[in-house]
């Protein structure tokens, strides 16, 4: 399911705020400078959930940016449905903190160590997936393909989440990518981006960034591949 709204939203407490109250916060899986804690919870009937918080500090300009990538996120997350991307379940404000709960998932950078080859490979079939959908369908870029935007749902498959990045093709303006500069894996930011002068893609090659930001992910699983198979025999 697809939907066009990509307004960053007025986060409320509502009716979605229901699922929340009595969510049982449990294990702290990673804490992140900007205010943004993720914790595996258990809901009120008691199925498994994450849950995303962020504590709003003061209202200064890097707060207020993070504030602002997180709300983006949300909005992403509730209006792209794929079996690929880390899926929503609700949001709310509450004690001065924005929830956003999710399915259950672990951050893939917790688990490196943990794959097998059969997992690594499946799991990058997942990412290409949600990649394809959000390209072909949505004809948007995630911008930000990187292993902090990937997680581990509970029965292994792989859910792209990082959506704080996501645009249309045509928004991709050197400005936008500007704006959510601090928030990008620096690594995988494509060189062309770095060339003074450098302009909007036109949208037949929108998905570029994101194929080279994939590309440089695969390359950091080769070691735990080169032992695997036919991938041995192609390197």
């Amino acid at each position: 399911h697809w939907e066009e709204d990509f307004s960053v939203p007025k986060v409320t407490m509502g009716s979605e705020s229901s699922a929340l109250r009595s969510c049982t916060l449990e294990e702290r899986l990673l804490s992140l400078p900007s205010g943004l804690s993720m914790y595996s919870a258990l809901l009120q009937d008691g199925k498994p959930a994450s849950v995303f918080v962020y504590k709003q500090g003061n209202e200064d300009k890097v707060n207020k940016a993070a504030k602002a990538f997180f709300c983006a996120e949300i909005q992403h997350l509730k209006t792209l449905r794929h079996p690929s991307l880390l899926r929503f379940l609700s949001c709310t404000v509450q004690a001065g903190e924005i929830h956003l709960v999710t399915e259950r998932v672990r951050p893939l950078d917790l688990l490196l160590d943990s794959l097998s080859p059969e997992e690594v490979c499946a799991g990058l079939y997942d990412v290409l997936q949600a990649l394809v959908f959000l390209h072909e369908r949505g004809k948007s870029s995630h911008n930000n393909v990187c292993m902090s935007s990937v997680f581990v749902s509970e029965d292994g498959h792989w859910k792209l989440g990082g959506m704080e990045t996501v645009c249309k093709f045509s928004e991709a303006t050197p400005e936008f990518l500007s704006s959510i500069r601090t928030v990008r894996e620096q690594s995988a930011v494509p060189p062309e981006e770095k060339v003074e002068g450098f302009k909007t893609l036109p949208d037949n090659f929108g998905h570029s960034r994101d194929a080279f930001s994939f590309g440089l992910m695969v390359e950091t699983f080769i070691p735990l591949l080169t032992d695997y198979g036919e991938f041995n025999n192609v390197l």
